[in-house]
């Protein structure tokens, strides 16, 4: 690789500089990500990639030698790594979160069968529900951003359950099965709040 201060100014150099090393952070990468949680699935060339887009904001004359680009690198390697781990471990809490709270709703509907569960008309709603409603949703979209999504298109666009299952993804039977989790939750954060 060539010295750093003989590279002219040009967008490519990094991309050069980049090119040079890139298998070998590739490596560092796998490596580094074999030290880790096997839950932690992320991809060595997504992971160089991203550090790559990140790298080429810099400009070639920032770096005083190659060893202080490869130690620049590295510390962007290592970032986006960490960054990417930690979103996908807060992912899977979510979902873990989302399985516990319809595990508890489908426990408390077995334990006191009752008619399905009808939410208040919010038709002319007083600001005092309208808030409650929010609130609610806002802690139904922590738990399941899914089924808050199913809950927002059946409460305010009144859309029936195959377009609103269109526009989620998921199949009519999913869509109806997070809008029985919604209305259920929503029910019971409405009645939490004074809101029956």
């Amino acid at each position: 690789m060539s010295d750093i201060q003989d590279l002219s100014g040009d967008d490519a150099s990094i991309a050069d500089l980049f090119e040079e090393i890139m298998g070998e952070l590739r490596l560092l990468s796998t490596l580094y990500m074999k030290s880790h949680p096997p839950e932690v699935t992320l991809q060595p060339t997504i992971i160089v990639s991203e550090a790559f887009v990140r790298l080429a904001g810099h400009k070639p004359e920032q770096f005083k030698d190659e060893d202080d680009f490869r130690a620049t690198a590295s510390v962007i390697l290592r970032q986006v790594f960490a960054e990417r781990a930690k979103k996908r471990l807060e992912e899977k809490q979510r979902a873990e979160k989302a399985m516990e709270a319809r595990r508890a709703i489908r426990a408390e509907q077995a334990a006191s069968p009752e008619p399905e569960v009808e939410l208040p008309s919010f038709e002319g709603a007083s600001p005092e529900l309208a808030m409650a409603l929010e609130t609610a949703l806002e802690a139904l979209s922590e738990v399941d951003d899914r089924a808050a999504r199913v809950a927002e298109l059946r409460i305010f666009g009144s859309l029936p359950i195959a377009t609103v299952s269109s526009i989620v993804g998921v199949s009519e039977a999913g869509a109806e099965k997070d809008w029985r989790f919604a209305k259920a939750f929503l029910q019971k954060q409405l009645k939490s709040h004074g809101h029956a």
